[in-house]
């Protein structure tokens, strides 16, 4: 993860999602895909509670019928231990946002919050899908194309 970490659109979306972050309040903000895998988050954090926000990411996505890869969609606040505590979208059909809160957020607190998301959205999927692929290219990916 250290290559992609010196990437300047993992940089750039690092950079955003401190953005939202910083305009809410909120503890962290996560750029996870669909099967659980971080992409990148706003700050560091202990593994303790990365593998808390992603249980939270993979047990809502677990849950959600239609399955994000099947189309999906997510657009909610996140319950956690019975207050509501952040906000979770998808988007390009398998990546999630998510932003979580030290706090318990009010629907007014949830409402600036998707408002802030929902502009920063665009940026935040164009910084993700220009990112390389966590282990590098493979068979599948476009290298397999050039000329020898």
């Amino acid at each position: 993860m250290a290559d992609i970490e010196e990437h300047p659109s993992w940089l750039a979306l690092r950079e955003e999602l401190g953005g939202i972050t910083a305009a809410t309040g909120a503890a962290n903000a996560y750029v996870l895909d669909a099967w659980g895998n971080l992409w990148c988050s706003a700050r560091s954090v202990p593994e303790n509670i990365l593998q808390f926000a992603v249980r939270i990411a993979e047990f809502i996505v677990r849950t959600t019928k239609p399955p994000i890869t099947r189309g999906g969609k997510l657009d909610q606040s996140v319950p956690t231990q019975g207050a509501v505590a952040g906000y979770i979208r998808s988007f390009s059909g398998v990546y999630i946002l998510l932003v979580l809160s030290e706090t318990r957020m009010d629907r007014g607190t949830i409402q600036v919050l998707r408002a802030i998301i929902t502009r920063a959205l665009p940026r935040i999927e164009a910084l993700t899908l220009s990112l390389p692929p966590p282990d590098g290219p493979g068979p599948s990916s476009g290298e397999g194309f050039g000329v020898a």
